[in-house]
């Protein structure tokens, strides 16, 4: 990553994490990094590849909710980097994540979509605004990500009694070790959160073989 000089204080500046709101303070501006992104080319992707067919969320049933952060200011760069808070994902894996929401619902809770397919060039922007040692928790843009290919999905539980999104062991885009399920250790009811929704993702013919799912948010 570029590094800027800030001549007023005579030191080099550097991506860091701001202690007060845990979120991240790129060394450059993120329209600048979003700018040059922008320009930027994906890594080329060698085999057979699944011919594109993006498929938004809600039209396939309009009971699964977003809250599309990255079309708010309510995300680790604390600005908005899409336009638009739609959520879109390979047809196949659009079905899977359809199915796990409605065999959610006998238990009396459905989806609630953070993110979905994701641009190459915002992949590039977290991972440039994104301090060397957070680098674990986005992805690599010489090797794209998942998001990148329509095959994963940021969801949490939400209600069907209230609405509301249910507690699990981290905030959305939080860079810890609670952000990792498989190190979660945390109260009795986040855990059933967690588990519950693994469970049903498990159990769906194929889901866990088609679509990525980030779910200890």
């Amino acid at each position: 990553m570029p590094l800027l000089r800030d001549r007023s204080e005579n030191h080099t500046m550097v991506a860091r994490v701001d202690p007060a709101t845990d979120r991240i303070r790129p060394a450059r501006p993120v329209a600048e990094l979003r700018e040059e992104a922008r320009r930027a080319r994906p890594p080329v992707e060698k085999g057979p590849l699944r011919a594109p067919d993006l498929v938004e969320l809600v039209a396939l049933d309009p009971t699964i909710r977003l809250d599309v952060r990255y079309a708010t200011p309510d995300n680790f760069l604390s600005t908005p980097v899409y336009e638009e808070a739609r959520a879109f994902l390979q047809r196949p894996a659009a079905e899977a994540v359809v199915r796990v929401h409605r065999a959610l619902r006998p238990q009396g809770y459905g989806l609630l979509i953070h993110d979905a397919y994701r641009p190459w060039w915002v992949t590039k922007v977290f991972w440039d605004a994104t301090p060397p040692d957070k680098r674990d928790f986005v992805a690599d843009p010489a090797k794209g990500s998942r998001h990148n290919r329509g095959c994963a999905v940021d969801l949490t539980l939400y209600s069907l009694t209230d609405g509301r999104a249910v507690e699990m062991p981290s905030l959305y885009d939080e860079m810890s070790d609670r952000s990792q399920f498989l190190l979660i250790t945390h109260n009795k009811k986040t855990m059933e959160s967690c588990n519950m929704l693994y469970g049903v993702t498990m159990r769906e013919p194929g889901v866990s073989k088609i679509v990525s799912v980030e779910m200890a948010h």
